[in-house]
């Protein structure tokens, strides 16, 4: 670079800068005295192709184009990733899981916090369920962003659960009623 005059010398380093305002005002500089060096008009390629400051970019663009220069074209945006789709074993799989897991993390927290004795009428029982049914639906939420068939596989436990309690409510219901419309066990 010794052999290229000061005043290039200077705005090629200036072009290189770490600060972008530096290389902002470089390249404007280079505009406005239409320097047509080719290491500048390299350097203005490479700061308006590549640099991250979208000010920098601009100010290099409008000195390439005052010197009459070709704008370099900007690279195209990488291609979007898309996973392939599921397979029907795979979607099964992941349903089973979702199933079959929430049984078994709800049963374990289920014993884990009652000691298998149930809940009873206390505070505990409600404040436990209080808490675990919006625990519940907020990694149903979760997981339907990021594992659909899971969160699809728990859905269907909770909705079986239900449709259980359901039952077993209609049924003992019905068995504390017999001995009203039973004549003999009055």
């Amino acid at each position: 670079m010794s052999g290229q005059p000061p005043e290039i010398e200077k705005l090629l380093i200036e072009l290189r800068s770490e600060e972008a305002y530096r290389r902002k005002a470089a390249a404007e500089e280079v505009a406005a005295l239409g320097l047509k060096d080719e290491q500048i008009i390299t350097a203005l390629e490479t700061v308006a192709a590549q640099d991250p400051n979208r000010y920098v970019k601009s100010a290099a663009e409008a000195a390439l184009i005052a010197l009459g220069v070709k704008v370099p074209e900007k690279p195209p945006a990488a291609p979007k990733i898309v996973p392939p789709p599921l397979s029907t074993a795979a979607k099964r799989r992941e349903f089973m899981i979702g199933f079959v897991g929430w049984w078994v993390v709800n049963g374990a927290l289920w014993l884990g916090l009652t000691g298998g004795e149930g809940l009873g009428p206390g505070g505990f029982g409600i404040l436990l369920n209080l808490l675990l049914f919006p625990a519940n639906l907020l990694m149903l939420i979760v997981l339907a962003f990021i594992r659909r068939w899971i969160a699809l596989g728990g859905l269907a436990a909770i909705a079986v659960n239900l449709l259980i309690a359901l039952i077993m409510g209609v049924a003992l219901a019905g068995f504390c009623f017999i001995p009203f419309f039973t004549p003999g066990l009055q």
